[in-house]
């Protein structure tokens, strides 16, 4: 709260010039920062394309960004600005999630952020250094989220935050995920991958294998392969339908991979049709990412593996080398696919 109130006071948020606070009008601008940390919060618990999805308190993606969000926000509401200013601090947000910039230098960052944007708005100042870095990070082709596996990371948390504007629901019961006890599932299951050779924590774990299901569902899953649990009626009791999966990054060519993952395939097959599911889903993800930061596609859209629409060349190539160089598995995903 401090912090906000010595944004909105033109000040440095650093512990020196809080402890140094200065009484005149004091009540006054903490009733102001109070308002605005209220209004910030809903704003951050809201699931509709305008919010930022965070449904429980362990998705935020960082207590930083709140106070410097608070200030922002007050001065939108205060000068009654439009949807440009708006839609500015949206990108702002998710591009600081997403490039992890308050994971460290909080304070310095946060009156550095405040200056350029109201600075910006008001003054007709250049675009903030912000949003420029993420044009230049997150519009990169070489721009990847599969190094995120833990919760410590803005990136994982942010991509759960996605998955909740989606209206993303729970495969078994068809409701929203805000509505269920849930647990974080790896979408090919650890034993699974595990029986299959695939033993790496980070390829396990990484954010493009997984996604938020009902604890309920995830036990009726276990340790399936994917294509079994996909053709279970206790997992899917109307099938595994795009309604369903689309809204979890889950379709086309990552869908194709699911179904083509049993145990009768050996451990390379295994291997190449989950790497396959990983560059798909990635790229899909990624998408998302850059749709949320106002960041246009830097190429034009290519088409990937299996007909699937991807952003930019290196997303391309990471999906053209997941193909397999294998006769018997290509005839296997053309069967699914067909």
């Amino acid at each position: 709260m401090l912090r906000t109130l010595a944004l909105l006071r033109g000040l440095d948020p650093k512990p020196r010039i809080l402890i140094d606070l200065k009484p005149a009008g004091f009540e006054d601008d903490w009733r102001r920062a109070a308002a605005a940390m209220e209004r910030a919060l809903e704003l951050v618990e809201n699931v509709s394309e305008d919010g930022f999805g965070v449904f429980d308190a362990k998705w935020l993606p960082g207590y930083g960004l709140i106070p410097v969000l608070a200030a922002l926000r007050a001065r939108i509401d205060d000068e009654k600005l439009g949807d440009t200013e708006r839609a500015d601090l949206r990108h702002w947000y998710w591009s600081n999630v997403f490039m992890e910039r308050y994971s460290s230098a909080v304070e310095s960052k946060s009156r550095k952020d405040y200056s350029e944007m109201t600075k910006h708005w008001f003054d007709g100042g250049p675009v903030p250094e912000v949003l420029t870095d993420a044009r230049t990070v997150i519009g990169s082709p070489s721009f990847r989220i599969r190094g995120s596996a833990s919760y410590a990371s803005a990136v994982y948390s942010g991509v759960f935050c996605l998955l909740a504007i989606r209206h993303a629901r729970d495969w078994r019961r068809g409701e929203h995920i805000q509505l269920q006890e849930l647990q974080d599932h790896h979408i090919f299951p650890q034993a699974f991958l595990k029986r299959h050779g695939v033993s790496k924590r980070a390829e396990l774990n990484t954010i493009a294998n997984r996604t938020l299901i009902s604890n309920e569902t995830n036990g009726k899953i276990r340790d399936k392969a994917p294509a079994d649990y996909l053709a279970n009626a206790d997992v899917f009791p109307n099938g595994p339908n795009g309604e369903l999966l689309e809204p979890h990054f889950i379709g086309g060519t990552a869908l194709d991979a699911m179904q083509a993952a049993d145990d009768g395939l050996d451990d390379g097959e295994v291997a190449a049709i989950y790497e396959r599911f990983l560059a798909a889903r990635e790229a899909a993800i990624i998408t998302e990412i850059r749709g949320v930061c106002g960041i246009e596609a830097t190429t034009p859209q290519l088409v990937g593996i299996e007909g699937e629409r991807v952003e930019d060349e290196d997303l391309a190539a990471d999906a053209a080398e997941a193909e397999v160089d294998d006769p018997e598995l290509e005839d296997l995903l053309d069967d699914l696919s067909a």
